[in-house]
């Protein structure tokens, strides 16, 4: 795509999201440097794991992603909500069996973090300003609904839009 440019498809949309992520410490050096090898731990994983399932990591939200999972796509062919609900269970066994325990030896806070998944039509298109800053975003009611959705997920829970049908 090019500047300016998007196209519309039909696709689920999730957002997941670190839990108490802005209570962690994060204030000295050696804490940020922590937290730093925390996330780069984390998202390596999660962002591997939506991949295995045909997701496109679209951004990095902070303590959170946004990925989108294309309609017969994988294989074999599956509904972006299938596949997207895959992804997440496979997130948070991850979570459990490899990068807590790693986390836990570490004398680190485990990693708890949330999922929410819509689905519809959404527009991906390229904002932003030609060799500075641009990246690709998702337009549309389902992905701000799929945002919204987030906060009503506690820890360890996926909130699954009605749209999401499986």
């Amino acid at each position: 795509l090019s500047i300016g440019d998007g196209r519309r498809l039909s696709m689920a949309v999730m957002f997941i999201d670190i839990c108490g992520f802005s209570s962690r410490e994060m204030e000295t050096l050696e804490e940020q440097d922590l937290m730093l090898r925390i996330l780069n731990l984390f998202f390596t994983e999660m962002i591997r794991i939506s991949e295995e399932y045909g997701g496109n990591v679209e951004k990095n939200t902070g303590d959170g992603l946004l990925i989108y999972f294309n309609d017969g796509e994988g294989t074999p062919a599956e509904s972006g909500p299938k596949r997207a609900v895959a992804c997440a269970l496979t997130m948070f066994a991850a979570a459990k069996q490899l990068i807590n325990p790693i986390l836990t030896v570490s004398c680190a806070k485990e990693i708890e973090f949330r999922v929410s998944i819509d689905y519809g039509s959404v527009t991906i298109a390229k904002i932003g300003a030609p060799k500075r800053f641009n990246a690709n975003t998702a337009i549309g009611a389902t992905a701000n609904f799929a945002s919204k959705m987030l906060r009503l997920a506690k820890a360890g829970e996926i909130v699954i839009g009605e749209s999401a049908k499986l």
